[in-house]
């Protein structure tokens, strides 16, 4: 018998924040082209259309599951704070690193 470790990291997110969510990894895939902060943004993007699952609550509203590992979690916050820089003009005055150990 194999035995798979599931993702410790687990979010629900409703549909706005989910689509917010993709529409940001996509604009981070295209800003940083050509760097591994693009290629963390393609994969997450991925595997977030690949293996996020909905479902409808009770109150109708389409919420979306999405499970990361720890290394995930870490690309999943850098890149929130990416398409926030971005979207504030400030690309250019701060250097992103993907890897915090880099700090």
């Amino acid at each position: 018998m194999s035995y798979k470790k599931k993702p410790p990291i687990r979010i629900k997110l409703d549909k706005n924040i989910y689509d917010f969510l993709l529409s940001a990894l996509k604009t981070n895939e295209i800003d940083f082209d050509g760097s591994i902060f693009s290629d963390e943004a393609k994969a997450l993007r991925e595997k977030i259309e690949k293996y996020g699952r909905s479902e409808i609550n009770d109150d109708g509203e389409e919420l979306f599951h999405l499970c990361f590992f720890e290394q995930e979690g870490q690309q999943f916050i850098w890149q929130f704070i990416a398409a926030a820089i971005t979207a504030e003009g400030l690309r250019g005055k701060v250097k992103i690193l993907s890897d915090v150990n880099n700090i």
